[in-house]
């Protein structure tokens, strides 16, 4: 139960991180900003809610890579 919560915890953590990014940094509504940090996080591969500048790209890139290496 405890690695359950946890990974729960991590989880959470990592879409709160996308989600303030794309929220309070870009501006997007709270809704794309949840779906586009969902989407990035489980790698379902939809495309992007809105054009991405470099600055976003590079996050994501960086996002990405710290939500994979986290499981």
């Amino acid at each position: 139960m405890r690695g359950f919560l946890r990974i729960m915890l991590v989880l959470a953590t990592l879409t709160g991180v996308g989600v303030g990014w794309f929220r309070f940094v870009d501006g997007w509504s709270w809704v794309d900003a949840i779906y586009m940090s969902v989407i990035t996080l489980s790698t379902v591969g939809y495309t992007e809610v809105r054009p991405l500048s470099e600055l976003d790209k590079l996050f994501v890139c960086c996002y990405l890579a710290i939500g994979l290496g986290a499981f």
